[in-house]
């Protein structure tokens, strides 16, 4: 009797082990498991478990769409245009996932008084997705946006199927757990859970990582300050006179940042100048002692 019990329990196993051989790779798409070796009773008890790919066709759902988008923006009022940024993402039920400030200390740029960058990243609910990035135009000139769309209806598809999968392996289980009555039926059993519960939280928490990301679109968007915006052309000639123009402006400033330059060495030079003066007006010169020739008698 007690042997037949322990078939009985192997047998329900190896029933279990055949719907859940479907493994989960590195990369968070899924693939079957290899068929058995030989046909027979595993693989008939493979095919009774679980049939994949009937119920994957027979699985329809909407489409899971992840969208996400890359700013960068122009302002002349740095700060204002942080605190209305905020305020947008506020507005829009979203939040701030990650946020980054610099300024510029190269040059004649001292004590933090040069221009500032901030570098953001948020989440905004996928239904406010496009509404959010129209208003951006409102906040300063952005000079880029680009927006991109992933489509996991399938990987989504697989993986709610293998959670479905691993959660009646999972039931059953427990049921046999009830039904065992000796210690060596008890650890069979309990090994085969405890695999079942890592598979299954693995893809549970794989499920709410996509659900996060269809259902928060997110927003990575770089904020320059500058002093004049860049005017942006699609044409040659546009392209051309924007690269004239520029050429021009970043001359000029080359030579004020030169300018500041000598500014704070003023001080040094003068003292030169002061020091050359001197020497030309006093006639002050500086000898040397002459070295004394070797005697050759000596």
């Amino acid at each position: 009797m007690k042997q037949r019990k322990i078939a009985v329990i192997l047998a329900g196993l190896l029933l279990l082990a055949g719907c859940g051989n479907s493994i989960k790779n590195e990369y968070g798409t899924y693939m079957a498991a290899p068929e058995a070796a030989s046909g027979g009773a595993a693989n008939e008890a493979d095919t009774a478990a679980y049939d994949y790919d009937a119920e994957k066709n027979a699985e329809v759902t909407d489409e899971k769409l992840v969208y996400t988008a890359d700013v960068t923006l122009q302002t002349r009022q740095y700060d204002d245009t942080v605190e209305k940024l905020h305020q947008a993402v506020k507005d829009a039920k979203g939040l701030i996932a990650q946020e980054s400030q610099s300024v510029e200390t190269h040059g004649s740029y001292k004590d933090g008084d040069g221009p500032k960058h901030l570098y953001i990243t948020m989440r905004i609910p996928a239904e406010e997705f496009q509404a959010f990035l129209l208003k951006l135009d409102d906040l300063g000139n952005v000079i880029s946006r680009n927006t991109y769309m992933e489509n996991i209806t399938r990987q989504y598809n697989d993986n709610s199927i293998e959670i479905e999968a691993l959660q009646k392996q999972e039931t059953r289980l427990l049921e046999m757990m009830d039904a065992a009555q000796t210690i060596e039926d008890m650890i069979a059993v309990e090994t085969r859970l405890t695999e079942v519960q890592r598979d299954l939280n693995i893809l549970l928490s794989h499920k709410n990582a996509m659900d996060t990301d269809i259902a928060y679109s997110t927003v990575s968007m770089q904020v320059n300050e500058v002093r004049e915006y860049t005017e942006v052309h699609d044409d040659f000639l546009g392209r051309l006179g924007e690269g004239f123009v520029g050429g021009w402006k970043s001359f000029l400033r080359t030579g004020e940042d030169a300018l500041i330059g000598l500014l704070y060495l003023s001080p040094y030079i003068l003292l030169v100048l002061a020091v050359v003066l001197l020497v030309k007006k006093t006639g002050w010169r500086i000898t040397l002692p002459k070295r004394r020739k070797r005697d050759d008698a000596s």
